[in-house]
This record gives C-alpha cells, structure tokens and sequence, in this order.
C-alpha cells in the first residue's frame, strides 16, 4: 500500500510538472542603521560636585530639569550636588549635531569640554562659526566653563569628519591637553595635519585657551591597497582597504567574505553616496578613489572629494592633479 501511495504521487507530479530545486543561497539582509544614542563623561571637582557632559537627541531630564534639543543631536553639561541635586545644566547646539565627547575640572573647578559641531553654535555668549566644505564634515572643538556654568572661552581645534572624538585633561598648573582620534582627513589651521587613514593626535593650550604648543600626530596608519576596483565584481575585498569597502562590508559581509559581486558594486552608491563612473569634470556626488587613475589622483591631494563630494574644488584640481583641465 505504501509503495502504491508513493507510485501515485509520483505520477501526479510528473503530470502537473512539478519540479523541485534546491532554493538558491539568498544573500543575507541589509540591517537597518543603528539608532543614536545618548553618550556621557562624568567627573568630580575638589568638593565632590558631579559633573556629566555629553550627547543627545530630542530632550534629555537630569534631575529635576529637562531641556530640547535645538535640532538633530546637542550637547549638554551639567553639575550636581554631592546629595545629587542639580545645581545648573546647560545646553550647547544649534539645528545641526553636535556634542560632547571629553571632560574634565581643574583645580578650581572650571569645566573643560571637548567636542565636535556641525554648524554655528553658541556657547552662551561665545560664538564658535566653523568653516565646514560640506555635511560630513565636523569642528573639533575645546572650551571652559566657571564652576557657576558660564563660559569663558571656546576654541576650534581642528577640522574632521564625523567619526571623530575629542577627549581633554587638565594638568596641575592649568594647561590643557586635547586629544583627537579621527578617520580621514585632519585639518589644524586649515593645513591637512592626516591625509587618510586612521590618526590619533595630541595639542596643548594654555588655562585661557591659547595655543601652548603645536598638535603632534602620535599614530597615523594609512589604508592597505584594495585588490580591486569596489566599482567592478571581483573576489572579496578587505574591508580596510576602502573606508566605502568598509561600510559595505559591515551591512553586507559577503562582499569581504564570498565575492565582491554586481550587488556589492551597487552598493557603492547606495550605501556609500559614491559615483563610479569617471566624469571628472562633472560636480556631484564624490566618486570612488578606484573609479579611474585620474580620481585617484585628485583624492590622494584632497581626500574630501572621494570622501564627501566632487565640488568646484576638485574640478579645478583636475587639471592639477590630472594634466587634463575641464573646458
């Protein structure tokens, strides 16, 4: 009976055409982009006041006050009592993000922060107004504030993207020192101190916020080469090769663990906003820095233009970098 029951669904499959086939390997899901969360740095002052600093979005409650968020993420720094009661809270942003990523107190329980804006900001009363070449771009910033909360001076220390953290400290005798961990570019006084790469940097100021001395790159490691242009299917890329290789592979690891394949070149734009095609003389979306020679050329000079945006900077720099001008 049983083999007459397998004998007869054997034929109705063959009438109907049935076929079965292994389903195809699907590739995995893209995850959505992590939410923002809230960052904190805590400290104490000599008579054991608690200081927070740090980022937020929307609103933030300390204690018994709250404040709202000017636009996308602020920064804030607040002072408790030993017994925790809130003894003033400020809020630093404007409609971009900024925030907080470094505190500290001195002798006299002034607060120092470090940081990083996206756009102007007001530092209740003292106006920081970076000059930024485009959205991904960040001001990393110093400032001080009184232990009543007011402030006594704001500082840009250095041009980054958005990946990069500020951390400060205060010595005994009141000079500050400001460190910087950053991704790409690093600009100090408008003069490229890292061209790419990954760089950790140490600068020093005065207890008034004057220069004490010059920013010294402590480590600097550029990217590996890639084995293949991102903008053609190929054999899996090291993530490090590429900050775009690197943002792909994250949401999508089978381009560096199977095969750089059409929907990994695909993704050069989608996830990475990059162009791949060699229209150099054409403004626009930044274009990949193994699109063409001619790309890699302009970008080892001036990495914003792979990194951000092909503007009317890196089209005049065509003929620089390139020996072809755009007509």
């Amino acid at each position: 009976m049983k083999l007459r029951n397998r004998l007869l669904l054997l034929g109705v499959l063959a009438l109907c055409g049935c076929v079965f086939q292994v389903p195809p390997k699907l590739r995995p899901l893209l995850p959505p982009a992590p939410p923002v969360r809230p960052t904190v740095s805590v400290a104490f002052d000599k008579e054991g006041n608690r200081l927070l600093a740090g980022t937020f979005i929307q609103s933030i409650k300390v204690g018994d006050r709250s404040v709202e968020s000017a636009g996308g993420t602020d920064a804030f720094v607040a002072k408790l009592d030993r017994s925790g009661k809130v003894v003033w809270l400020q809020r630093f942003g404007g409609k971009d993000n900024e925030g907080i990523t470094g505190l500290a107190v001195d002798a006299k329980g002034d607060v120092v922060i470090g940081g990083k804006v996206q756009g102007e900001v007001d530092f209740a009363g003292q106006a920081l107004r970076p000059q930024l070449r485009g959205p991904q771009q960040r001001a990393l910033f110093a400032a001080k504030l009184d232990a009543s909360g007011k402030t006594l001076w704001v500082r840009e220390l250095a041009i980054a993207n958005d990946s990069a953290v500020v951390d400060v400290a205060v010595a005994p005798d009141g000079k500050i020192a400001a460190g910087v961990g950053a991704v790409g570019p690093l600009l100090v006084q408008g003069k490229p101190l890292v061209s790419m790469g990954e760089s950790i940097s140490l600068g020093e100021l005065t207890a008034e916020g004057g220069q004490a001395g010059p920013t010294t790159v402590l480590f600097a490691a550029g990217p590996i080469a890639c084995a293949h242009s991102p903008c053609a299917a190929g054999a899996a890329l090291n993530g490090f090769c590429n900050w775009c290789v690197g943002s792909i592979c994250v949401q999508d690891p089978y381009c560096c663990n199977t095969a750089w394949d059409a929907q990994c070149v695909s993704e050069v734009a989608t996830i990475c906003g990059q162009r791949c095609d060699c229209n150099v003389c054409q403004q626009g979306q930044s274009i990949n820095a193994y699109a063409c020679p001619c790309v890699g050329s302009v970008c080892a000079q001036d990495p914003y233009c792979c990194l951000h945006g092909w503007d009317a900077q890196c089209v005049s720099e065509v003929a620089t970098f390139c020996g072809t001008p755009c007509r």
